[in-house]
């Protein structure tokens, strides 16, 4: 161990002790000098004061007082009626008050310590987008090449501005020209780390209030005004934002963003005010996370035409009366944009009123600013304001002669637990998209296109009325449910109640078409039926679909799980399938079992395919009375009804069978109805058969009688039967009919008595009755 010198210690002790007694003195010097040397000369070192400030700035800085004090270790300063320029354009404080630090005052530099400004009035000038300080040069710059104002400011420590004044004067539109008002100022500098507060009491027309707070790090390397020299986060929040003000102030190019970005607004047409709040985090300049907020009850557009041989043309307007929503908006790792909202509502005044639901809304962006995601999901709404607000913002962007799909649909009723989906088609197929909801006495009708209105009897879409259910659908295909609403099920029952009991008549009750109330239910099959209107009492059906872009012609499959109804007609329930393509309209095949039906409406109940004149036989010749328990089957292709030869897919059929009662046959204008019939009827491919056990037609007893239609493109009537009775009763059955003509009139001063029997065979062709034979 080396031994220690028994004096090192002590004398190393004595020469610290030293040095900071030598360095005490020093400082101790230094601050008496400047305290009773440098600072009794003030009015010389506010001249240095001015002199270095008018460098930095590039103009004259002048005052009407000066007062100094020195209190503890920093020397103050208080100016009145500091002035940095001249005339009218001059920036203006009542009352600067600073506190300069020591290495500053020694230096003679405008360094402060702190800096406190009262009432100050800015003025400042625009032209086009470019904005300077009226008192100052357009660029001033540091004699030493430094930058100007703003390096300046960020040197100092702590500025604060109070009650001051910033006036905006537009040099080419004095429109534009604006006044901020009570505007207070907080600045703290800690090397690079910079906080500021910026509060504007009152923005003229712009705003009740403007408030902006920032928290950023400076890269020292770099010029501040740089942009890619900052990180940190930015706030900033208005009250009572005014939006035409706010859109004035806009530079050119962002405003001319927005108009692209928006293309179905009148940019210039908005109006009214919103509460906004930002929120912005920068990495480097680069804008990293932002997240908004806005409320608004007052909100006003017009949407552009686009049709208006003038820009910006106004096709119609709108009126928010509440708008609130909560975003976050943010890079994605692929260098897009990501927009959520947390948090959406809106009610205009027309009475569309959206909220958004779990998930949240989300709109993603590809780096080339192309949608590339959207997803989302809405509370409850009505369907026809909100689907009129989505028509009028897709009118506005249309540019097609033909209406596009969304200006073809209208709808009403309730939608809830709405979830969108939607992707942007890849390299390998199409988008991909899904929607999902339920609806409450919900109504769609879709207007025929151009195909569809040259093909009436196309296929289409079903119009619904008074329905409610649940859908999901997707581009592959989907599935969904109707049913009648219990409210309107039990108000159709009673309906139907109240006037079954009011007339003893048979199918007292029927909803005539065209006469359906407009609050019940009634699903349209267009392209399926010649009276495509059918109203229901009850309805409970369940169905899907699917899609297949590739499979050409036969892209759509529907397959029918549940079809279960009832209405004033009769009752019964539908299963099957259809196809599109094959050799046209589609392949379906389908199958019914229907417990009653109305005699008087099986017409309304006839595929289109059978033909006009038939239909209308139909309709006048069943004229009353049930049809039961009838099993009905429809497989084939559509083009070849009613199946007089096979179809590709093989043997068609159509048929349609099941028990009469009590049915009224009026089969010819001007025969004798047939009455009480009671027996078997039958649709079979192009045939058509009523058998009869029992009838009768005027009192006299028939039996054995068929009425025959062997091809409905024929129309030729076969009826035969059975006569037995009162031979009066048939004399004044042959002299009500065509047959006493047919004889000669020798009948009609015939009398007869008792018992007689009579075969009748008869031809009646529909076209023309009076080429029957018989």
């Amino acid at each position: 161990m080396t031994p220690v010198s028994p004096g090192s210690g002590a004398w190393l002790a004595r020469l610290v002790v030293g040095a900071v007694l030598m360095l005490a003195g020093i400082l101790a010097v230094v601050y008496l000098a400047a305290r009773f040397v440098v600072w009794p000369n003030v009015d010389a070192l506010a001249a240095r004061y001015a002199g270095t400030m008018e460098a930095r700035l590039g103009a004259p800085v002048t005052w009407k007082a000066i007062r100094t004090d020195w209190a503890g270790l920093r020397p103050s300063i208080e100016i009145d009626g500091a002035m940095v320029g001249s005339g009218d354009r001059a920036i203006r404080a009542e009352r600067l008050f600073a506190t300069i630090s020591l290495r500053a005052l020694l230096r003679g530099e405008a360094d402060f310590h702190e800096l406190r400004l009262d009432r100050p009035v800015v003025p400042v000038s625009r032209r086009g987008d470019e904005l300077t300080l009226s008192a100052l040069p357009a660029r001033p710059e540091r004699p030493d090449g430094g930058g100007g104002v703003l390096p300046w400011l960020l040197q100092q420590s702590d500025v604060r501005i109070g009650g001051g004044t910033l006036v905006l004067r537009d040099e080419d539109q004095p429109r534009r020209s604006l006044q901020l008002r009570d505007i207070s100022l907080v600045l703290k500098s800690r090397g690079v780390e910079h906080d500021a507060r910026l509060d504007v009491g009152s923005g003229d027309s712009l705003a009740a209030n403007l408030v902006v707070q920032a928290a950023l790090t400076r890269d020292p390397s770099r010029d501040p005004s740089d942009r890619r020299s900052w990180s940190g986060s930015l706030q900033w929040e208005a009250r009572q934002l005014m939006l035409r003000p706010l859109l004035d102030q806009l530079p050119g190019d962002l405003a001319e963003t927005l108009r692209s970005a928006l293309p179905a607004v009148v940019i210039d047409s908005v109006r009214g005010r919103v509460d906004p709040w930002m929120s912005v985090q920068l990495d480097r300049g680069i804008v990293g996370d932002v997240r908004v907020r806005l409320r608004s009850d007052d909100l006003a557009l017009m949407l552009a035409d686009p049709g208006a041989s003038k820009p910006a043309a106004a096709a119609g307007g709108l009126r928010f009366t509440r708008l609130g929503t909560d975003l976050r908006i943010r890079r994605t790792p692929a260098g897009g944009i990501e927009l959520s909202t947390y948090g959406f509502e809106l009610e205009e005044a027309g009475g569309a009123a959206v909220r958004a639901a779990a998930p949240p809304l989300a709109l993603v962006l590809a780096p080339d600013r192309s949608l590339e995601r959207l997803s989302g999901g809405f509370d409850t709404f009505e369907a026809e304001p909100v689907l009129r607000l989505v028509r009028m913002f897709a009118a506005a962007r249309a540019t097609q002669a033909e209406p596009g799909a969304i200006e073809r649909v209208a709808a009403a009723g309730q939608v809830s637990g709405l979830k969108l989906a939607w992707q942007r088609p890849t390299q390998a197929g199409a988008a991909a998209w899904s929607v999902e909801g339920a609806f409450e006495r919900a109504s769609l009708e879709v207007t025929p296109d151009a195909e569809q209105r040259k093909f009436p009897f196309k296929i289409r879409v079903p119009s619904l009325r008074a329905v409610s259910g649940t859908f999901l659908a997707s581009q592959s295909g989907g599935r969904a449910t109707l049913r009648t609403p219990p409210r309107a099920q039990a108000d159709a029952s009673a309906a139907a109640g109240t006037a079954g009991a009011g007339s003893a008549s048979p199918g007292a009750g029927t909803i005539e078409p065209g006469s359906t109330a407009s609050g019940a239910t009634a699903v349209t099959f267009g392209g399926v039926l010649a009276e495509p209107e059918v109203p229901f009492t009850s309805l409970d059906s369940r169905f899907a679909w699917k899609v297949d872009r590739g499979a050409g012609p036969a892209w759509l499959t529907l397959s029918v799980e549940r079809f279960s109804f009832a209405n004033a007609d009769g009752k019964g329930a539908i299963t099957g399938s259809y196809r599109s393509g094959g050799r046209g309209a589609g392949v379906v095949d389908f199958r019914a079992r229907i417990d009653s039906l109305q005699a008087k409406q099986v017409w309304r109940y006839l595929p289109h395919e059978v033909p006009e004149g038939v239909r209308q036989w139909v309709r006048e010749a069943l004229e009353a009375g049930t049809l039961e328990d009838i099993e009905a089957a429809w497989r084939g292709d559509i083009r070849d009804f009613p199946y007089r030869s096979k179809s590709q897919d093989g043997p068609g059929e159509f048929h349609l069978a099941g028990k009469a009662r009590d049915v009224l046959f009026k089969y010819a204008a001007d025969w004798p109805a047939i009455h009480g019939i009671a027996g078997d009827f039958e649709f079979d491919r192009a045939s058509l058969r009523l058998q009869a056990q029992r009838a009768t037609a005027m009192e006299v007893a028939l039996a054995g009688i068929e009425a025959r239609i062997d091809d409905l493109a024929q129309g030729i009537l076969a009826l035969q039967g059975r006569a037995e009775g009162d031979a009066g009763h048939m004399v004044r059955f042959v002299n009500a009919s065509p047959l006493a003509a047919a004889l000669g009139d020798v009948t009609r001063a015939m009398s007869a008595k008792g018992a007689a029997k009579l075969a009748l065979e008869l031809r009646l062709p529909l076209r023309d009755m009076d080429a029957f034979t018989v």
